[in-house]
């Protein structure tokens, strides 16, 4: 157990002691807060980080009693990124999430997950490719997997045959996406600011799109496919609609920063917690881009098609658990999923402790709410090698699992998580514990305050074999005599696709 008095008399930056005087000022006493050992050494790694500032605090003559606790954010901004996020989450944690009397908090609900024991992927495929790999998607329609290289090509990988096809395009491509309805059409956002649509049987650019200055780091298609949405480091958002064979612009939108991560909410998100049976009349994708301390829902209406040039719905969700707007990190990427309506999102941070947060999506009932949703912090994991210069991927699968001490065939689905490292790896983690009311979970008193649970996803796995950065994930669901699992699609800076049967 650590102290304020220890952690004060192990330091001499004056940094981290301005850290440790802001959270006695706010009531915080490390000893009662259970600190575990991970947030131990996400302190030592600050401490061994703010060297380079001391002289320029220092200069500002900032005593950390004289410091008024209205200020306080005004020297946290100052310190390095991951004490700063140590301080966030003690101040963060003092405020339980605000929940909807007509929406049942996820601690309250049905959903259940088994539990996943330890994990060994088996590698199935190794496909070398001319260039390092950049993103990866499938077409199941096509049987074939699409994969972007760092010389200008796409590739694609019959699964059934295991031929393998090239095509040249005009700039490096960051970002694809399969098109739900017709499996054929490949969308490319590159480097040059285009975004692309490919005919992946014709091997030819069907549409061509230059809307954005910068990158365009994201592109996505919703569930129906009748929008197809880019976002850029130009801080943009465009927004796409198709008109019968083809795609036009129907909408733009400007953010706070760079576009780091967009995702579609699944089209089978319902109500509270029962299925949704009907068809939603909008369909929302999610966005994530720096400086903003909020994930935007934006939902459009599929039936107006083309003509939907404003959105129906923006809505603003802080992802801090105390709903304020410091910027505590930067969502990198996201994945979703849906178990019994309720939708499911990871988001994987800069953070350099490699966190990924879990929330609950739920689709309000009521209607004049400020917003159709309800989205719940519920849990974190923590085990990645990540940092702010990290281009994470992320992906959700499923896997049946068979409970060896009971008598019986019937397996359980348990919920995994893929996410990349940057130590050449993929980790798995068993999320199960995350969502699932009867697990444990760790508790923190802070102040006197209602304790707060933040449970933990258990690492169950990891896949080795790159040799480089792992730069791009993709999930197939497969189902074999009735038992489902999951192959997982990765490429890497060492120029080489692999598959791995999880």
């Amino acid at each position: 157990m650590l102290s304020n008095d220890h952690l004060i008399r192990s330091t001499k930056h004056v940094s981290l002691l301005l850290a440790l005087a802001h959270l006695a000022n706010e009531g915080v006493n490390l000893e009662e807060t259970g600190l575990t050992a991970r947030f131990a050494a996400s302190i030592k790694e600050a401490v061994d980080q703010v060297s380079c500032l001391d002289d320029r605090l220092s200069q500002m003559s900032i005593s950390p009693k004289e410091e008024p606790e209205s200020n306080s954010k005004d020297f946290t901004s100052m310190l390095p990124f991951s004490l700063a996020a140590v301080v966030e989450f003690f101040l963060s944690s003092k405020s339980a999430p605000v929940l909807s009397d007509n929406v049942p908090s996820i601690h309250s609900s049905r959903l259940q997950f088994e539990r996943c024991e330890s994990l060994s992927p088996k590698e199935t495929a190794l496909i070398p490719s001319a260039g390092s790999v950049l993103s990866v998607a499938e077409s199941p329609s096509l049987d074939t997997i699409v994969a972007s290289l760092s010389n200008k090509q796409l590739i694609f990988r019959n699964r059934s045959t295991g031929e393998v096809e090239y095509m040249a395009v005009q700039s490096p491509v960051l970002s694809l996406a399969v098109h739900p309805v017709h499996g054929n059409w490949v969308a490319a956002a590159a480097m040059d600011g285009t975004c692309v649509i490919v005919d992946a049987l014709e091997k030819r650019v069907v549409q061509s799109f230059k809307h954005h200055s910068k990158y365009v780091s994201r592109v996505a298609f919703s569930s129906s496919g009748t929008f197809m949405v880019t976002a850029g480091y130009d801080w943009a958002v465009m927004v796409y609609a198709l008109d019968e064979t083809n795609f036009v612009q129907i909408h733009s939108m400007t953010f706070l920063g760079a576009i780091e991560s967009l995702v579609f909410l699944p089209a089978r998100l319902g109500t509270g917690l029962g299925m949704d049976n009907r068809d939603p009349a909008n369909e929302t994708f999610v966005v994530g881009c720096r400086n903003d301390s909020a994930l935007h829902f934006v939902s459009f209406n599929p039936a107006n098609g083309p003509v939907s040039t404003e959105p129906r719905q923006h809505s603003r969700h802080s992802m801090n658990r105390n709903g304020d707007d410091w910027v505590s990190f930067t969502p990198m990427d996201m994945c979703v999923t849906v178990q019994e309506g309720v939708g499911l999102l990871a988001v994987y941070t800069d953070m350099p402790s490699g966190r990924v947060c879990f929330y609950t999506v739920h689709r309000r009932e009521q209607d004049g709410a400020k917003s159709p949703f309800l989205v719940e912090f519920v849990g974190d994991c923590f085990g990645v090698v990540a940092d702010a210069f990290s281009r994470p991927k992320c992906a959700f699968l499923w896997k049946d699992t068979f409970d060896s001490t009971k008598n019986t065939d019937s397996p359980k689905r348990a919920l995994l998580l893929a996410a990349t490292s940057d130590d050449n790896k993929v980790v798995l983690f068993d999320v199960g514990s995350v969502f699932s009311t009867q697990a444990g979970s760790t508790s923190f008193k802070l102040g006197g305050a209602s304790d707060f649970h933040a449970p933990l996803a258990r690492k169950v796995g990891e896949c080795l074999g790159h040799e480089g950065l792992v730069r791009a994930l993709c999930v197939s669901l497969v189902d074999r005599d009735g038992v489902s699992g999951s192959v997982l699609y990765t490429g890497s800076f060492d120029k080489s696709l692999r598959v791995w049967d999880v």
